[in-house]
This record gives C-alpha cells, structure tokens and sequence, in this order.
C-alpha cells in the first residue's frame, strides 16, 4: 500500500455538516498522524499484494475508486488521491489472485476521462461472472464513475451518496483574444484532403462536428449503462436524470442503484455468505438483509419494467382499435357514397324512361295516326308504378308523405326531380314548423295558391294545399310542371 502524503487534500472541496472550528481540528490532527496512515490500515485489513490500493478485509477486497478518473496514472493522480482505469484492473486482478471470494469497488468520484472508461466497464462486467464485484457510493458516483459502477452486479449506496450524471461534455477555451492582446499570432495549414480536420470552435461547421462526436460518446454511455442495469435505452434516456444527479434512496427509487446501506455492512453479509451452499427450500441461498433489500430491489425493478412494457403494449393495442375502427367508418362511409351513386344513377334512369314516355306523350298526332300496341302500354303503366313506388319510398319522402303522394299520383316528375323537390321542402313536423327556417319563410312569402275550394273556405282541402305547396316548390327552384 502506498503511503498517501495528500490524503485530506481528498476531503477539500466536499460537502461537510460540523463547525468550522471542528474541522480545522480534525485537519490538524490528520496532518500530524499523515505518517501512520499505514500502520492503522494493517490493524483494520490486509493490504493487497502487487496492488496500488485496496485491502482484504474478512476475505472481501475493497479497492477505492478516488477523484477525477483517468486512464493512465499520472503525478496529478498521485498527488490528488486520484485512480486510473489501468491501475484498477490491476488492483481487483491483485486481489483475486491473493485470494479474495470478492471485491468491492469503494466509490467517491465524481468522473473523468472518456478514455479507457468503457474498456475498463467492460472487463469488469464479464470478470463479475466469476469473481462477484459490487459497487459501494460512499461519496459521487457520478459520469464515469457511475459508468463503471454499472458494471458491477449491484450497487449499494449511502443516504447521501449522489449518482448519476450520465452523458458526456466537452469543454474548449478559447484563448485567442488573449494571445492577441499580447501580440502572439497563431498560423494553422490543414491538408486540402481534410476539410473537415480540426473543426473550429465557435463556427457553425466546428460546433456541430464538435457536438456530434459528444453525442456519439453518450450514446455509448447509454447503452452500456442500459446493457449493465438490464433496462431499454429509452429507460435510460427519460428515467435516468437525463444527466441529473439523484440522492441516497431516490437513485434506488429511479433505478439507478439497488439499496441503501453502509460499507460496512455489506462487507459483512459478503464474508458471510457461502456461494457454495445449497439453496434452501424456497430455492434461495442464505444471504444478509441488505443483500435480501438488493434482491428485493432488482425484483421490484424488474417488475415495474414489465408493467411498464404492459402498460405501452395495451396503449399500441388501443391505438390500432381506434385506427381500426376509423378504417370502418371510412368503408363505411364509402359503401353509402357508392349506395347514393346507384342510387342516384338508377334515378337518372328511371328519368330516361319517363322522359320517353313523356317525349311519347307531347307527340299525339302520332298517336292518332297509329295506336299503340298493348305490350307498349303495359311497358309504360310498369315504368309509372316503379316511379311511383321510387318516390314513395325515397329516403326523402320520410315526414313529407302527402306531398310525395301528390308528387307521385299528380305530376310526371322523374325520382330524381322529386327527390330534389321534397329534399327542398320542410318536413311536416309539430317542432320543424314550430322552430321556422329560411324555407317555410320563403314558402310564406309565396302564398297560397287558389285551386280547388274557394278562398276562405271554412273545410280545408288537404289535396289543394299539397299541390300548391308542390307548385310553389317548383317554382321555387325553376322546375317547369305540366297543368
């Protein structure tokens, strides 16, 4: 184990709940015990043979994850109580080779280098197979140290342990003006085969190149992230913080750890459970309550993410009914449109006929030169009962019953012209004629014809008023009717 000269330089800059008086104590007395860091470790655990860091402690390995993570380890690394990804991997592997049954990566680190970080997730992900690894958040879990806690098989948190903080950012100084203020000019030659080498800050072509490589950095946090927690992507990206940070038991409430509980602790229930012992009868392997909080935490996660699933699935089943329905209504609606056109083609025949048979009508010099023959006549008394029916049982004779009678029986109209004459009429309702419209305002304004009975009549004649409501509506709407 190294001797770390800068240890409280480690607790600078953090958030503390004690008095200033009390801290500047607590610095000094570190200050003068900086020296025999070491030997209290030894009273407290084994130090790892071949290893940067870290201890065995009842069997388990506890390896610090500290300040700003890097790939390779450095001075500033040394100086600031900081790891790298290549040193970490050395130290867990230290540990299982001296015979450790598992390890726990003891967290306080609020991120670091994109470099390295994913290679690092990776091994550690497939090492957990066979050598269990955990994650403890003593202090910050948070960007790529919450990348690689991810890795581990579960993360145990503090009540004040902050993670999250997934995505990706980088940061450009701009220190041109200064240097020109100072009379330094800059020369920069790119080859004309790379247009696009070295993208200039600040320009609209730089900033979008330099922004879609941070967002293809963060897509692969997120899917590893999505991969080592056993969620969707699209879990990841609304429920995770969308670069947020979470608190102690909201991490575990959003699913971004699996309980709340101390180092400690979970020390002790991992030096205590035996992996080789046989399952009880439930089919589980005796194991402490954390661990239990663990299982039960990942079960209830699990669960909430089936009913989620469920709850998206019914919601695209409901959709697809109601655009299923809306096709009906459209065949629908297209079944009556092909329903009005045979209908109404079937009336421009039947005017055809009549047309003919009135043409035969209005020629009766012909008739008297040559009588008809019987089979025409008949042809002509069956095209006028097939109007006359036709009129009768129009949808537009509904409530119109004795101007359609009088339509049929009185005049020569086509089914068609008739349609359009009682389409144009009111029906002869209590509440049409109560309410008025423009039409019965209109019909007023026409009069009533005098036909049949004399004015003032004391009997009304129900024949006479139909046909001067037919003459007035023909009238109305240009229709020439044959007296």
């Amino acid at each position: 184990m190294r001797l770390k000269l800068s240890r409280s330089t480690s607790y600078l800059g953090q958030p503390w709940a004690i008095q200033e008086s009390a801290m500047r104590a607590i610095l000094a007395r570190m200050e003068e015990e900086e020296r025999s860091f070491t030997a209290i470790a030894r009273e407290y655990g084994t130090p790892v043979e071949g290893a940067w860091t870290g201890e065995i402690i009842d069997g388990i390995a506890v390896i610090p994850v500290n300040g700003v993570l890097m790939r390779q380890m450095s001075f500033w690394s040394w100086f600031s109580d900081s790891s790298a990804y290549e040193v970490l991997i050395k130290d867990i592997w230290a540990a299982r080779k001296q015979g450790a049954k598992a390890a726990i990566l003891n967290l306080d680190s609020v991120g670091g280098e994109v470099t390295g970080c994913a290679e690092l997730a990776n091994a550690l992900r497939a090492m957990s197979k066979d050598f269990p690894l955990y994650a403890y958040v003593t202090g910050y879990a948070t960007s790529a140290a919450y990348w690689i806690a991810s890795a581990c098989r579960e993360i145990v948190v503090a009540e004040t342990a902050t993670l999250g903080s997934i995505g990706c950012m980088a940061t450009i100084q701009d220190y041109s003006a200064a240097l020109k203020r100072n009379g330094v000019k800059t020369f920069k030659f790119i080859s004309s085969q790379s247009p696009l080498k070295n993208s200039e800050p600040g320009t609209e072509d730089g900033d979008k190149a330099i922004q879609a490589t941070v967002d293809a950095l963060a897509d692969v946090f997120v899917d590893a992230v999505a991969t080592n927690r056993g969620v969707s992507r699209d879990t990841v990206l609304k429920e995770f913080g969308q670069g947020g940070t979470f608190v102690g038991k909201s991490a575990v409430d959003a699913g971004l750890a699996d309980a709340v509980g101390s180092l400690e602790e979970l020390i002790s229930e991992l030096a205590t459970e035996d992996s080789s012992a046989a399952p009880t009868a439930t089919g589980e392997i005796a194991m402490g309550s954390l661990l239990k909080k663990v299982t039960a935490a990942k079960s209830l996660n699990s669960l909430k993410i089936q009913a989620k699933a469920k709850a998206e699935e019914q919601d695209q089943e409901a959709e697809d009914e109601d655009l299923d329905a809306e096709d009906e209504d459209e065949s629908t609606a297209e079944g009556e449109d092909e329903d009005q056109t045979a209908e109404d083609e079937e009336d421009d025949t039947t005017a055809e006929g009549e047309d003919d048979v009135d043409a035969e009508d209005e020629d009766p010099e012909a008739e008297d030169e040559e009588p008809a023959p019987a089979s025409k006549n008949r042809a002509k008394a069956t095209a006028e009962k097939t109007r006359i029916a036709a009129i009768l049982g129009h949808a537009q004779a509904k409530g119109r019953r004795k101007l359609a009678e009088h339509i049929a029986l009185n005049t020569n109209l086509s089914v068609k012209a008739a349609a359009n004459m009682l389409r144009a009429s009111a029906k002869a309702t209590p509440s049409t004629a109560a309410k008025g419209n423009s039409f019965d305002s209109r019909m007023r304004a026409q009069g009533n014809a005098k036909i049949g009975a004399a004015a003032g009549a004391a009997k009304r004649n129900p024949d006479s008023e139909a046909a001067a409501q037919t003459l007035a509506v023909a009238k109305m709407i240009g229709l020439p009717v044959r007296k």
